[in-house]
């Protein structure tokens, strides 16, 4: 069974899982004010579910354009030592604007890309255990973690198309953070 979460206001979200999903797909809505809030409080809600194969955690206006979208997300995650799969992501970051790094379209990455991402079972603790991660950089983290436990985070078509962020304060304060916290960490 694939799950899906987001903060997106329920109905709309629903209705695009019930298009993209499975019949034993389910949806969680978070109404947490936080990003990072949320996405632990879905993580911990799926954690006990019986037949769980993985957790799709959406940004909020996030959209799946088209169907198959759990069989792509189960193949990509049956692929061996996989750990979470993104929509977008590069490799070799030196910052969270994995846009100007090298963009692949397919394969390993260092950064995954917002706004999707599927996270295997056996690392739903990273996501609920993600505290004082500042919102921009979860997705970022999460893979750091992923990959140090020896998994791979890897980039397939989830019919979604990443974007670059947009640079504010806010994102400016997160590349920050995440550049002091992994420095001197190999890629």
């Amino acid at each position: 069974m694939i799950v899906f979460g987001s903060l997106e206001p329920a109905g709309t979200f629903e209705a695009c899982v019930q298009t993209h999903g499975e019949a034993d797909s389910l949806s969680y809505v978070s109404d947490a004010h936080d990003l990072v809030d949320g996405y632990r409080e879905i993580a911990v809600a799926a954690r006990g579910l019986a037949g769980l194969e993985a957790l799709v955690l959406a940004r909020p206006r996030a959209t799946f354009g088209s169907l198959g979208l759990c069989a792509r997300i189960r193949a990509a995650l049956a692929i061996e030592g996989v750990g979470l799969v993104a929509a977008a992501g590069a490799r070799h970051v030196q910052d969270l604007r994995w846009w100007t790094a090298e963009v692949v379209e397919a394969g390993e990455v260092h950064c995954p890309a917002p706004p999707v991402i599927a996270v295997a079972p056996a690392h739903l603790d990273l996501v609920e255990r993600a505290a004082f991660v500042p919102p921009e950089a979860f997705e970022a983290e999460i893979a750091w973690h992923v990959r140090a436990r020896g998994h791979s985070v890897i980039v397939a078509d989830l019919g979604h198309v990443a974007q670059a962020a947009t640079v504010d304060e806010a994102f400016l304060a997160a590349d920050a953070w995440w550049r002091v916290r992994w420095s001197g960490v190999g890629q």
